[in-house]
């Protein structure tokens, strides 16, 4: 797409291609609807997995030339593989350096606690940063229109500016910017569309969910609330044991080696729903798959949600 330019007594003024004229209101409006979905899901989702709130919102929306967009990211940035609706190309997801240390020390089991800000990720944050934006993009997934066909796919995270670049029909470039709040630390991220990429998922006319009446015009009833929440993902995790081992023999472990576990094997074990411990459940079988059977309520399990 050539740029727009608009004779003046002084010259030439070039377009500004931060505008959002080239998309109109209702696509604007697809957008946000889109990203407010998207974000339920992901700040649902992630203050289950780490234990702690982590809130997203949708900030705003910028069509740019794409050596502009560049130019504003900071190393790393996660390039992924795209497919919608037969059109492919590339996207990239790029999430503050202090935001990306503090999602991965949660991911560790860490207290996610802010850190001084280093240029450098190492090979771990390298790959949990990987998984990270997996994550990111399945929940993005799902707030997409049901009958858009569409596939994504995380290629590699770019650690230096000069190795950036995706691959595109033309220059225009869709960044959707979203503000996080985690672990009372302020950040933010970052997703970057081919602006062709996005022309199909507009046409389906994403809209808002419609509102659910209220019976209290102050406050969402409990009914209400369980309807939105029912189809979110839950983690569900069964703990077969805990155990403390030195270093110097966590060092020393190879391939074939055994390690003990602190539990006997005639006592039940804890299910985890959302990190609380609810139910005691015996290990077993189904089918060709293990699964564990529940056989009693921990008490106050069921009352604390």
């Amino acid at each position: 797409m050539m740029a727009l330019a608009e004779k003046k007594d002084t010259g030439v003024k070039l377009y500004d291609f931060k505008s959002n004229i080239l998309l109109q209101p209702d696509e604007l409006k697809s957008i946000k609807f889109l990203s407010e979905s998207f974000t339920e899901m992901l700040s649902f989702a992630f203050s289950s997995h780490f234990k702690r709130p982590f809130a997203v919102k949708y900030r705003e929306t910028v069509v740019n030339k794409f050596g502009q967009a560049a130019k504003k990211l900071k190393m790393p940035v996660v390039i992924a593989r795209v497919g919608i609706e037969g059109m492919e190309g590339e996207i990239f997801i790029q999430i503050d350096r202090n935001l990306s240390y503090l999602m991965t020390d949660g991911f560790l089991g860490g207290d996610s606690k802010k850190s001084e800000e280093r240029q450098e990720i190492t090979g771990m944050e390298e790959r949990i940063l990987f998984r990270t934006c997996e994550r990111i993009l399945k929940h993005f997934e799902r707030a997409l229109p049901k009958n858009l066909r569409y596939s994504f796919e995380i290629k590699e995270v770019i650690k230096k500016a000069e190795n950036f670049e995706i691959h595109m029909v033309d220059d225009l470039v869709t960044t959707i910017h979203f503000d996080v709040n985690f672990a009372e630390n302020q950040g933010g991220f970052v997703m970057g569309f081919p602006s062709f990429l996005l022309e199909p998922v507009l046409k389906k006319g994403i809209k808002k969910p419609p509102q659910q009446e209220k019976k209290n015009s102050s406050q969402e009833t409990m009914e209400v609330k369980a309807g939105r929440l029912k189809n979110m993902p839950v983690e569900c995790k069964v703990v077969l044991s805990g155990i403390n081992i030195k270093l110097k023999d966590l060092v020393d472990i190879q391939p074939g080696d055994c390690v003990t576990l602190e539990h006997d094997i005639y006592k039940p074990l804890t299910v985890a729903i959302g990190g609380k411990a609810k139910f005691l459940a015996m290990p077993g079988l189904r089918g060709k798959k293990m699964a564990v059977k529940v056989i009693a309520c921990i008490k106050g399990g069921k009352e604390n949600g």
